[in-house]
Parts: structure tokens; C-alpha cells; sequence
């Protein structure tokens, strides 16, 4: 039972790619997540204050790692986590994999946007000056909390844990059913040279 999620949603990953496992906003994120600084409180002037403070970092190799990260498709997500699965992650060489995170994208953007909606906190660039890694234009008409990306990529993570958890435990049930098959074949073997009067082959 540890696995009954993800085995159906394996299954159904093949037809309707793009159509989302669940109906409507789907999972309640408010009922589970806290609730954002409130404006002026002291965390809201430590996330102020990280925001002005990281605008350094424009033009470093961390900032263009942030411009990278940008893109959350399918096929980024598969490269992004390749190296930590080690080995080739993509829509060709895991395509039902594949198939699964891109139904399951909508689901996860339907219960961020609408939290985002319910918290509406405003992006951090909308309240203080400092550039940003990607279009403003694509996030000034949105929300921050929360953070689409992250919950993104921690879904992503989640499944990847579960999907090589999984493999493992597939491949080591089948190690096992494979070493008991041979064991009673031989039983088999040697109970019918028994029955025929044949005295057993040493192993």
C-alpha cells in the first residue's frame, strides 16, 4: 500500500497527457499551508531586506542559474533532476514518467493560483526596486505566496522519490520471485527422479 498512489497514476499517465488528474482547484492548499508575513510585520521586512540584498548577485553564475530555472516544462524538470537521479531523464527515455508530471502540472498551478488568489501578497519587485530573472510582464498581474516554482518543484521531487523507491522495490520483488521460481522448479525436478527411482543429483 505504500505505493497505491503513484501506481495508478502510472497507469493512467499514458492517454490524455495533457488533461489533469482532478477536477476543479484540487487540492485546498490554504487548509495546509501557513499564513503569509503580515505587511510591516518583522518577516515581512526580512523578506524586504533579502530581496534588496540578493539584487547583488545580477550578472553571477547564481543569477543566471535563477534565469535557468525559469522554465518548469517537463522536459526542463526531467534534466533539472537527471544528475540526482543518475541517469537520462526526458520525454524519450521516460516517456510514461514524462507523461505523468505533464497531467499532474495542472493540478498542482490550479491549487497555487488558487491560493495565491486567497493570500494575494504582493511580489516582492512591486514594493521595493531591484531587477528580477525573468519578464516582469509575466508576474506583475500575479501573486507571490505561494511560490508557484517551488511548489512545482517540490511536487516534482515528491513523484521522482517515489518513482525510484518504486523501481527498486520492483526489481527486488522480482530478484525474489525469480530466485523462488528456480528453487521450485528444482524441487520439481528432483521429486519426479525421486517418483521414477532415480537417486537425486548432487548440487
Amino acid at each position: 500500500m505504500r505505493h497505491a498512489l503513484l501506481l495508478p497514476l502510472l497507469a493512467l499517465a499514458v492517454p490524455a497527457a495533457g488533461q489533469p488528474y482532478l477536477t476543479g482547484p484540487g487540492v485546498a492548499l490554504r487548509d495546509v499551508l501557513p499564513l503569509p508575513p503580515m505587511t510591516g510585520s518583522p518577516e515581512d521586512e526580512a523578506d524586504r531586506a533579502t530581496f534588496r540584498a540578493t539584487r547583488s548577485q545580477q550578472g553571477t553564475p547564481r543569477w543566471q542559474q535563477a534565469i535557468a530555472d525559469v522554465d518548469e516544462s517537463t522536459p526542463a524538470m526531467l534534466a533539472d533532476f537527471a544528475p540526482a537521479a543518475g541517469q537520462p531523464l526526458s520525454i524519450t527515455t521516460t516517456p510514461v514518467l514524462a507523461r505523468l508530471l505533464t497531467r499532474m502540472r495542472g493540478d498542482v498551478a490550479a491549487a497555487v493560483n488558487v491560493a495565491k488568489r486567497g493570500y494575494a501578497r504582493r511580489r516582492p519587485f512591486l514594493v521595493d526596486v531591484g531587477a528580477i530573472c525573468q519578464p516582469r510582464a509575466a508576474l506583475e498581474n500575479s501573486y507571490d505566496y505561494p511560490s508557484g516554482h517551488t511548489s512545482w518543484g517540490m511536487s516534482v521531487a515528491l513523484v521522482l522519490l517515489n518513482y525510484f523507491k518504486l523501481k527498486e522495490e520492483v526489481a527486488a520483488a522480482a530478484a525474489k520471485l525469480a530466485v523462488r521460481q528456480a528453487e521450485t522448479a528444482q524441487e520439481r525436478r528432483t521429486a519426479a527422479r525421486r517418483g521414477a527411482g532415480k537417486a537425486p543429483r548432487r548440487r
